[in-house]
C-alpha cells in the first residue's frame, strides 16, 4: 500500500518535462536502489541499514541547507544597491543624451564654418556610448 503512494507521488512529481537531471528524484533513487539484495548476513544487513538511513539523513540535512539562505538581509541590500546603480546609469545617460541634443539644436543655429568637429558630430557618438 505505501508503495502505491509512493509512486503515484512521483507520477505526479514529474510534471510537463517528463523528467529532469540526476538530482530530480534523489530520494526516490535512494529509496529504490540503495539496498543489496546479495546480503546473506544478518549483521552485514544491519551495517546496510544504518548506512542507508544516515545517508537519508545527510541528504535530508544537505537539502534544507540548500534552502536556506544565510543572510537574506545582506542579499536584499546588495540586490537594491545594484538595482540603485542600474537606475542611476540609466538617468544620466539620459541625461547627456539630452544636454547632447540641446547642444546641437543651439550649434544648428550658429554658423556651421564656425563650429569643430565635435560641434558638429557629437550627438553620434553620445547616441553610441550612451544607448
Amino acid at each position: 500500500e505505501i508503495y502505491i503512494v509512493v509512486l503515484k507521488m512521483m507520477t505526479q512529481n514529474i510534471g510537463d518535462d517528463g523528467g529532469g537531471d540526476d538530482n530530480t528524484f534523489k530520494f526516490s533513487w535512494m529509496v529504490f536502489t540503495s539496498w543489496d539484495y546479495l546480503i546473506g548476513n544478518a549483521e552485514t544487513a544491519d551495517n546496510k541499514f544504518n548506512s542507508i538511513t544516515m545517508n537519508f539523513k545527510e541528504a535530508i540535512m544537505e537539502e534544507k541547507a540548500a534552502q536556506v539562505e544565510e543572510n537574506i538581509h545582506l542579499v536584499r541590500f546588495l540586490r537594491f544597491l545594484a538595482n540603485f546603480f542600474v537606475f542611476l546609469t540609466l538617468g544620466a545617460s539620459g541625461y547627456l543624451i539630452f544636454w547632447a541634443v540641446k547642444r546641437s539644436q543651439e550649434f544648428a543655429q550658429q554658423d556651421p564654418d564656425t563650429l569643430g568637429w565635435w560641434e558638429k558630430n557629437e550627438v553620434r557618438p553620445c547616441m553610441l556610448f550612451m544607448c
